[in-house]
């Protein structure tokens, strides 16, 4: 990070450095500063390229929301999952990865904590139904555990906070199958040594 610091006017003026850069922000927690960059200038794609600054995005809202969350500030929790489904115009999402799932389980966490029990309801209804279309060819989860497999995570997690544990287990068994799958294509991937 300090390397960066060095090189801020280089990193600025080069959309795929900043990308980056503020992907290693999101992940050492500095979300506030991530989202800042976020709106600082007009991202552009280039021929042949790719950059994850909507999914940045959205993991710097769910995560600081998931922050406000555990220090039961309700409603900046709440804002920040809404925001996470929202990305700005200057970010490019055509390859964005469908998080409505995992924002409107969380949501539904926020009101259940604030004891709104209808609105946490209608959330995680929201979450569960939503059909999550096929993955972008940069997201394919074909053959492994990927983004996907996350949100459906989230919706039987959803279904769980509805009482439907039926469902919910019979979306857990399908998952435990996929990544059982998974494994036995490329165990490579799942191993630690």
């Amino acid at each position: 990070l300090a390397l960066l610091e060095d090189n801020r006017e280089v990193v600025a003026q080069r959309d795929d450095a900043l990308a980056r850069e503020i992907n290693l922000l999101v992940a050492m927690g500095k979300f506030d500063e991530a989202i800042s960059l976020l709106g600082s200038k007009e991202f552009s794609v280039w021929e042949g390229g790719s950059l994850s600054v909507a999914d940045d995005w959205a993991d710097a809202h769910v995560l600081r929301g998931r922050q406000h969350l555990q220090e039961k500030q309700y409603q900046e929790a709440i804002a920040d999952f809404k925001a996470a489904l929202e990305p700005p115009s200057n970010l490019p999402s055509e390859d964005r990865i469908n998080r409505e799932p995992e924002a409107d389980y969380w949501i539904g966490m926020a009101y259940q904590a604030l004891g709104d029990a209808d609105q946490a309801k209608q959330y995680w209804q929201k979450s569960a139904a939503v059909a999550v279309p096929e993955p972008p060819r940069r997201h394919e989860d074909s053959g492994h555990i990927g983004p996907h497999t996350i949100q459906a995570c989230y919706q039987a997690q959803s279904l769980r906070e509805l009482g439907q544990n039926d469902q919910a287990d019979t979306k857990f068994k399908e998952l435990i199958k996929r990544a059982n799958a998974a494994i036995q294509k490329d165990p490579a991937q799942f191993d630690r040594d």
